[in-house]
């Protein structure tokens, strides 16, 4: 029955195409890319939106979508016919030549990320050449078909630029990627694509400087957008223009505003003690495009999709993004703060961004969320982030580097100079701004100075991008400790000891604990089982020997990294030095892959040694 209803469905869909006159087009396509082994699926596509083949059959199903019932079900598909779709292509990069020459090492590769539109996509590694193949589609849906929704309304959508970054990848000798920094970076608003006659437009964008001390030309990106299917009408060119002018205009003198306000605030705020002037404050801050921004501009509420669903989700997910490792060399020379593309793009970040980053993400919840500037007490200039209770002044502290949450009196801040969310900078005037004296009831201009920038209204949520994981858990937990036992039974062997013999029944063991580990650090509750584990450990374990084991976070999957962290603990060296008569090792692994692969990995080395 299935069967004769899908030959019947042909029928109808083969004598549509015919109606239309456009079968013979489309088999001579298909019949060229038979020929043609270069010839993608993408570029048939291209080259049927290019003939009008789709457009036409699209109009086609609008025409008899008003003599067809509701109940038919072509409803739906009627809707997806009507919505239209960018099509980003990223082929390759050009005039790679000076990176090549000057700066190519052997373990490096280039990697190409595409965002837009809350998307994220990842090119495969590859060479460092001078025009490196990339590759890259990426479909993103511009215009649902949502009644009163029109094509005009898409020049309103300020915050549509297509962003591709080309990030540089260190490789280990295991050919794994251990750490990444930005080369360059290029943006092209879509709308240019919805304003051309052609449809489509092709440019090669020239990279910009990805790292501030960098005197390298990064080279250029040959990028195309595509509008699918075809507008009927474009948009005139000379309203996009004025509409961008206005743009500008409106963005230039919001700056001009909140400066000469600033001068005055910061002027008044100075005058009322003289030890104001050495108190931590962020009023304006570098963004990547080397310009002064206001700090509000580089927060902005965020949605996290269907991937991230609690703010304490998110804050464990912002924990595992990888340390700015170049930012750390450069120093106060790398004090620019990075849009949340470019973050996405290269999984790392610095303290201050990640502090940004889960703050925009507490708004997007929902909560009244602030960054928060100071001192840690370690007496280091610190920014962590605040969330207050409605209609009180009860203050919760989120540290961004490893998702806890503190009160105030069992936070590790020192003091506080100012906090900030996306529309006003709040200075602390009060006279002793440490914590434990910090009154946070920020609608009191006696205790905190606002110095606004815009106005607060509703919430308008902003798309991350965020890609499901791609990683398999299971595989990276099993290649992890196959390479793991290999170099500890090799660094062994180079002190003498030959013979290492590995307990297959107690890692079973072990990874039950690895797995409540890892609930505890993201969730931040305590997590059943630990009971067991001690029993299953006892039981694991004759009279007469001793058992040894710890466990240890990373957030990496790095084999050649986690051991030297092993080594460099006295706990862990003892274990793995073990070398009496009739001592067994065990090694466990536990890894657990979060959006855009950012990944979790406990690692708990044990031993079980005579008395």
């Amino acid at each position: 029955m299935k069967e004769n209803t899908l030959d019947a469905l042909r029928k109808q869909v083969i004598s549509k195409l015919d109606e239309l006159g456009v079968r013979a087009q489309i088999e001579d396509i298909i019949t060229k890319a038979r020929d043609d082994e270069n010839l993608s699926e993408v570029d048939m596509f291209r080259h049927l939106e290019e003939k009008g083949i789709i457009a036409n059959v699209t109009r086609a199903l609008n025409l008899d979508a008003s003599q067809t019932s509701n109940k038919s079900g072509l409803d739906t598909a009627l809707l997806r016919a009507k919505q239209k779709h960018l099509h980003i292509r990223v082929s390759k990069g050009r005039g790679f030549t000076e990176y090549v020459t000057k700066n190519k090492r052997s373990s490096e590769k280039l990697r190409t990320s595409v965002t837009f539109g809350g998307r994220l996509v990842h090119s495969a590694l590859v060479p460092c050449t001078v025009e490196p193949f990339f590759n890259i589609d990426l479909l993103v849906p511009i215009l649902k078909g949502r009644r009163g929704a029109t094509v005009a309304d898409l020049l309103k959508k300020e915050e549509g630029k297509v962003r591709v970054t080309v990030c540089v990848v260190s490789m280990d000798d295991k050919d794994y990627p251990i750490d990444s920094r930005v080369m360059g970076h290029c943006e092209l608003d879509y709308r240019e694509a919805i304003v051309s006659s052609k449809g489509y437009v092709r440019k090669l964008l020239q990279l910009e400087q990805g790292e501030p001390t960098s005197t390298l030309v990064p080279g250029a990106i040959d990028l195309t957008l595509r509008v699918v299917p075809a507008l009927s009408d474009p948009i005139d060119k000379v309203e996009y223009n004025r509409q961008i002018r206005e743009e500008e205009m409106a963005r230039t003198n919001k700056f001009t505003n909140f400066l000469n306000l600033a001068k005055t605030s910061w002027n008044e705020f100075i005058n009322k003690s003289e030890y104001f002037k050495q108190r931590p404050t962020k009023l304006i801050a570098y963004g990547e495009d080397g310009l002064q921004h206001c700090s509000c501009e580089f927060l902005k509420p965020l949605k996290c999709g269907r991937v991230l669903r609690t703010p304490k989700q998110a804050a464990y997910w912002v924990s595992l993004l990888q340390e700015d490792t170049m930012s750390q060399m450069l120093g106060d020379v790398s004090s620019r703060w990075s849009s949340f593309d470019t973050i996405a793009a290269k999984g790392s970040a610095k303290n201050e961004e990640k502090a940004l980053l889960l703050c925009s993400f507490l708004l997007g919840f929902g909560l009244d969320a602030y960054v928060c500037y100071g001192y840690d007490k370690q007496n280091r200039v610190h920014s962590w982030v605040m969330t207050l209770m409605k209609n009180e002044s009860t203050a919760m502290f989120w540290e961004a580097l490893n998702a806890s949450c503190y009160s105030i009196y069992d936070c590790p801040y020192a003091n506080i100079g100012c906090v900030f969310n996306d529309h006003v900078i709040y200075l602390n005037s009060q006279d002793d701004h440490s914590i434990e004296k910090t009154a946070f009831d920020l609608g009191s201009s006696d205790l905190w100075m606002p110095v606004h920038y815009s106005k607060a209204g509703g919430i308008t949520l902003h798309p991350f991008p965020l890609a499901k994981a791609s990683l398999d858990g299971e595989e990276e937990e099993e290649l992890l400790e196959d390479r793991l036992r290999v170099e500890i039974e090799a660094f062994r062997a180079e002190k003498g000891l030959e013979d290492t013999l590995w307990d297959e029944n107690l890692e079973h063991v072990l990874a039950q604990a690895l797995v409540a580990y890892e609930t505890e650090a993201c969730t931040g509750q305590a997590a059943p089982g630990n009971m067991e584990f001690q029993h299953s450990v006892k039981r694991m374990v004759p009279i007469g020997y001793t058992f040894r084991g710890v466990p240890m976070q990373f957030k990496h999957r790095s084999s050649k990294r986690i051991l030297r962290q092993l080594l460099e603990e006295t706990s862990t060296l003892d274990i793995i030095l073990s070398g009496s008569q009739n001592t067994v090792l065990a090694l466990s692994a536990h890894v657990n892959v979060y959006p855009n692969d950012l990944s979790s990995t406990w690692i708990m080395v044990a031993s079980r040694t005579p008395k």
